[in-house]
């Protein structure tokens, strides 16, 4: 019993390290986007497990001040059992915008973040413009209960 109770505090302290992570790569991208006349990174996104295209992303927001590690989720780590420093990649995945200034703002309901999988039990996790999280569940819960008011 208390075995169960260590894993499910281990787990909820994984979760919130992700969402730490989401909010700070929401925090570099908006300051990205401020420094750049609100353009949205082109990276080709035509191979998403290629480590070009990990590091490329993890290279636009290195000025922020964001490494390898804040694209890492804690649980997919655990999961893996890799050591992310040999193995780059991204458990979250940034959506793709186009070339028009402000895009990224324009499209309020596309989330800028996409966690790679559902490791938490309650769907993805999605970072959108404003800030808010939210699990892929819950997005769809709202987006239902919206289109039938």
């Amino acid at each position: 019993m208390v075995f169960a109770s260590y894993s499910a505090l281990r787990d909820k302290a994984r979760r919130a390290s992700c969402i730490n992570n989401l909010l700070n790569l929401h925090v570099g991208m908006t300051s990205y986007l401020t420094d750049h006349d609100g353009l949205w990174p082109q990276i080709p996104n035509d191979n998403l497990r290629d480590p070009a295209f990990a590091m490329g992303w993890v290279n636009v927001l290195r000025p922020y001040k964001l490494t390898e590690i804040n694209w890492i989720c804690p649980s997919v780590q655990a999961a893996l059992g890799v050591n992310y420093m040999t193995y780059p990649r991204l458990d979250y995945l940034p959506t793709p915008f186009g070339t028009q200034a402000r895009a990224a703002y324009q499209y309020g309901t596309q989330p800028w973040f996409v966690e790679r999988a559902d490791i938490h039990g309650d769907g993805n996790l999605l970072i959108f413009a404003n800030g808010s999280i939210k699990s892929i569940n819950q997005a769809f819960s709202d987006a239902f209960q919206q289109s039938t008011q």
